[in-house]
């Protein structure tokens, strides 16, 4: 072998020994590539077996680069074993236990999940709403269950909702109070009521009434339940227990069932067109009254209660002493007795009669002598029981500074406590007097409401009819008269008489407004026509020496007719009503509205057929009075002469 071969081979050994310090390097920093190591290894250790025969049989001075070669060949396979054993490791499960049952994990591991105490639960699912907590109520438990609808402390019984409008529709009575008993910690309830238009208002304000109503009954029953319970427990301790109990029931410390809600909100919502309320609306009927007192005392406000609301605690033992912010949405008159039901046990009453008697004593003379109130234009309303109502001087100003600036006088028969004096003085502006529901029901009402009467001045307008308040809606309904005819015409025949005792001679009175029933004013007319002398019935316009002279008579007939068969009868005797009121003196017009009697554009056809058929025989063509029929409304109105 000559030297140029020798240094060839000894350069294809250096090369060789490049590349494997590059694959062993590469090797130690791929380890992921383990399935590649042992190909890899395999080629490497035929490249070292061919250069150390080579080798040998080189030059000796480069036997000792080979023996230096031969330990790193040895290496190799060792580091070959170890791959493999790595390459076995990898294809074992992916997952390695990090606890033991019943011991914590490391402090430097996070757990698999975080435990949330019982009553931290309890608030979150409080605020589920009553239909969202029910269906997983088997999952919670009984306990977690009552402990999360315990934590509601705001409770909206709304309509706007679609979802939750139909649930508290559905839900029945009993469970809503159920759900009152479990809301024991409530703050505020809403009651967020359909609004619709005027016609139809009176029945959707009544929508879950009894809804609402059972809730707070519910809600005050669970309290009294608790505040029972502590008591109880108190007694069973003996000892200091029983000892700080009987100290809290002596007045010591506040009571168990000091209460939680504190506000009640009403609020009307506008719809859409396309959802129809019924009527009656879902839940309006009120519950059962309960047999135990209705315990509010923390109400504080009670924010824009409509009259069907206000009206639902009437008779069912509520209690509401420390209310000290009412407000309404409609007129009290119209809902009168559920407001007072509201404001009877009111703290601020003695509050309020205070302060009346300190601004009494301080106040100057002058400044009580100016008037405090202005009605506006001349239109106010007053009633005679208000002159009776208190006794407190300052207030006894304010009603008699009312009673000489108001235009109108109603008179309803309600019991006086303290009957005022009444002179000419004290409603001189008054030109209207409304005779109203009782007050011709008894002689001595009569006598008090001719009093009345007979010293308003400027009296030129007298009307009579009866008021029924609805019992939902609690807005005042015309829906008759004060009485039978009889009743009224003996009224302005008292009224006549007293005028001319006083020396005022013969008055007349400018209009006369009569509210009647089709059926009770048919059943009068049919009994004064069966008496022996018809002119002198006492149903018709037949004493008019006795009474004032009316120069404008209107009459509204409401209410329906039993049927065709009492068509022919009520024509008549309307008829007759009219042509007799046509005889005073000083007529002028007479003008009967008719309202609920033509169900059909038939029925007013036939009576305006009747009447142009009859005009003659009534001897009313041609005559001083013209007898015509616009609209609902008859006309008889005395001719220009």
């Amino acid at each position: 072998m000559d030297l140029t071969q020798l240094v060839a081979n000894a350069q294809s050994l250096k090369a060789g020994c490049v590349q494997l310090r590059d694959e062993l390097d590469q090797v130690s920093h791929v380890e992921q590539h383990q399935d590649h190591i042992a190909t890899q290894l395999g080629s490497m250790a035929s490249v070292v077996r061919l250069a150390t025969a080579q080798l040998q049989e080189g030059h000796p001075s480069l036997a000792t680069a080979v023996a230096a070669l031969t330990p790193t060949s040895e290496a190799a396979a060792a580091s070959e074993d170890t791959n493999a054993q790595q390459v076995s490791v990898a294809t074992r499960p992916s997952y390695r236990q990090i606890h033991w049952s019943g011991q914590h994990p490391p402090i430097d591991e996070n757990p698999a999940r975080r435990c949330l105490s019982r009553d931290t639960l309890a608030i979150v699912f409080g605020h589920l709403q009553p239909w969202e907590l029910t269906p997983i109520r088997p999952a919670l438990g009984a306990s977690l269950f009552t402990q999360s609808a315990a934590n509601y402390t705001h409770i909206s019984i709304d309509c706007e909702d679609n979802t939750a409008r139909r649930m508290w529709e559905a839900m029945p009575i009993s469970v809503a109070h159920k759900w009152g008993e479990r809301a024991s910690r409530i703050r505020q309830l809403k009651h967020r009521f359909p609004d619709y238009p005027l016609w139809c208002r009176g029945w959707c304000r009544g929508w879950c009434r009894g809804t609402w109503v059972s809730v707070v009954e519910g809600h005050a029953g669970g309290r009294a339940a608790l505040a029972a319970d502590k008591k109880r427990r108190r007694q069973q301790g003996g000892g200091a227990a029983a000892a700080a109990g009987a100290a809290v029931d002596d007045g010591d410390e506040p009571s168990d069932d000091e209460g939680t809600l504190e506000v009640l909100t009403f609020e009307d919502v506008g719809l859409h067109h396309s959802i129809r309320i019924p009527n009656p609306p879902p839940s309006s009927d009120l519950p059962p009254v309960p047999s135990a007192p209705v315990r509010l005392p923390a109400l504080t406000t009670v924010k824009d209660i409509p009259n069907e609301c206000a009206a639902a605690r009437v008779g069912r033992s509520w209690q509401t002493p420390n209310v000290k912010t009412f407000s309404h949405s409609c007129g009290l008159s119209s809902g009168r007795n559920g407001f007072k039901a509201w404001l009877a046990d009111c703290c601020e009453t003695i509050e309020l009669r205070s302060a009346v008697q300190l601004r009494d004593a301080i106040a100057q003379p002058a400044a009580l002598s100016e008037p405090t109130i202005d009605w506006g234009g001349g239109h106010g309303q007053t009633k005679v029981k208000l002159l009776s109502g208190t006794t407190e001087p300052a207030v006894q100003k304010v009603l008699a500074h009312l009673a000489k600036t108001a235009a109108t006088l109603t008179y309803d028969g309600h019991d006086e406590p303290h009957p005022a004096p009444i002179s000419d003085d004290t409603f001189p502006a008054a030109h209207e007097f409304r005779l109203r529901d009782d007050a011709l029901a008894t002689e001595d009402k009569k006598r008090r409401a001719i009093e009345v009467a007979s010293h308003m001045p400027n009296l030129t307008t007298i009307s009579a009819a009866h008021v029924q308040v609805h019992p939902i809606t609690q807005h005042g309904v015309l829906t008759g008269g004060v009485g039978p005819l009889s009743k009224v015409w003996g009224f302005l025949e008292g009224l006549q008489s007293e005028w001319v005792s006083k020396g005022e001679g013969e008055r007349s009175v400018g209009t006369v407004s009569l509210e009647l029933r089709a059926g009770d004013l048919a059943a009068e007319l049919r009994q004064g026509s069966r008496m022996a002398d018809a002119a002198a019935s006492p149903f018709l316009w037949s004493r008019l020496e006795k009474m004032p002279s009316v120069e404008t008579v209107r009459m509204h007939i409401g209410g329906g007719l039993d049927g065709d068969a009492h068509f022919d009868e009520f024509y008549t005797n309307v008829m007759d009503l009219v042509v007799s009121s046509t005889e005073q003196k000083r007529h002028k017009n007479t003008e009967v509205g008719f309202t609920r009697i033509f169900r059909n554009f038939d029925a007013a056809d036939r009576f305006r057929q009747r009447l142009q058929s009859q005009s003659a025989h009534l001897n009313l063509n041609g005559g001083p009075c013209r007898l015509y029929m616009a609209g609902n409304v008859l006309h008889a109105k005395r001719r220009i002469q």
